[in-house]
């Protein structure tokens, strides 16, 4: 049984994605929009039929572009471009079209279906801004910072890393992160079991610069996963604290110093004050012994004024 004309419309009407037929040219308009073409550009239901379909465009050098593509290909596929809304916003859409040929073959209309796409370049906006809000905490850290892939091997690295190691790129792409350690500070690092921990902070380790000199640091080490959970790489957060480390090691020895001192000179205390009491025993015992004999005033008053002292 054929399908009638207005059975066809209102099965386009129906559907949830947006359809549109047009002429074909510069001047192209539009025969026909569904329900949802409309309503995705805020127009009610006939409120497209019969306007150019070229001032929809946001950009006219857009619809241009389209044309002359579809002159060379009988259809474009998730072709994006901006349309007015009623309001004039612009709306971001995918755009799938076909062309459509008359008897003789030429070019005569359209048919285009409309995916409505702001969302997702809102989305890209903040997919954007975060890379670059990324970027710029990346590149202007003030520690170093390294990103291996699955087989912990250097793919990333920012300014700092370079600075503090006194490598540059040759020295640090695809280089073994192994080979940034001393051999006991990586089987340190190896038995705490970060990729089944996922994240460890507070590491206090050891890395070795380019001319050999180690550095004392605080690092974290975050595992990346991809969506089915399997280790892609790792993110390595490093802070140089050596002069932190010979600060503490130097109060250390102070504190050692002065708990030292302290205790020679409990002791020199404590045996000088048992090498005057003996003599000193002996002489207020004989000062007790002489105030007991006989004595002129003038003798008692003096041998007085020794024992008082």
């Amino acid at each position: 049984m054929p399908i009638k004309h207005a059975e066809c419309k209102a099965f386009f009407h129906s559907l949830k994605i947006g359809i549109c037929r047009a002429s074909f040219g510069p001047a192209s308009e539009i025969i026909f929009a569904n329900k949802a073409f409309a309503s995705m550009l805020g127009y009610s239901e006939q409120g497209l039929d019969g306007r150019k379909f070229g001032a929809i465009f946001a950009d006219s050098a857009r619809f241009r572009d389209m044309l002359g593509q579809l002159r060379r290909k009988e259809a474009l596929d998730k072709y994006e471009a901006r349309l007015k809304s009623a309001s004039g916003a612009p709306i971001w859409v995918s755009l799938s079209i076909t062309v459509e040929r008359d008897g003789r073959g030429r070019h005569r209309s359209l048919n285009i279906s409309a995916e409505d796409i702001n969302h997702l370049k809102e989305v890209e906006k903040d997919l954007i801004r975060s890379k670059e809000l990324f970027k710029i905490i990346f590149d202007n850290s003030a520690a170093a910072i390294t990103v291996t892939d699955k087989d912990e091997k250097i793919i990333a690295w920012n300014p700092f890393a370079e600075q503090m190691l006194d490598m540059d790129r040759k020295d640090l792409f695809n280089r073994p992160v192994e080979g940034l350690y001393p051999p006991r500070e990586w089987r340190k690092i190896r038995k705490l079991k970060i990729r089944q921990k996922g994240l460890i902070s507070g590491i206090m380790t050891q890395i070795v610069k380019k001319d050999g000199e180690l550095l004392d640091v605080d690092a974290s080490i975050s595992i990346l996963r991809d969506s089915r959970g399997s280790v892609i790489g790792s993110i390595g957060i490093m802070r140089d604290i050596t002069k932190q480390k010979r600060i503490q090691e130097m109060l250390l020895q102070a504190k050692i110093v002065a708990e030292e001192a302290n205790s020679a000179k409990s002791m020199f205390l404590a045996k000088m004050s048992h090498e005057l009491r003996t003599p000193m025993n002996a002489i207020i015992g004989m000062i007790d012994l002489t105030l007991d004999t006989q004595l002129t005033d003038e003798q008692r008053e003096n041998i007085k004024v020794a024992q008082d002292a």
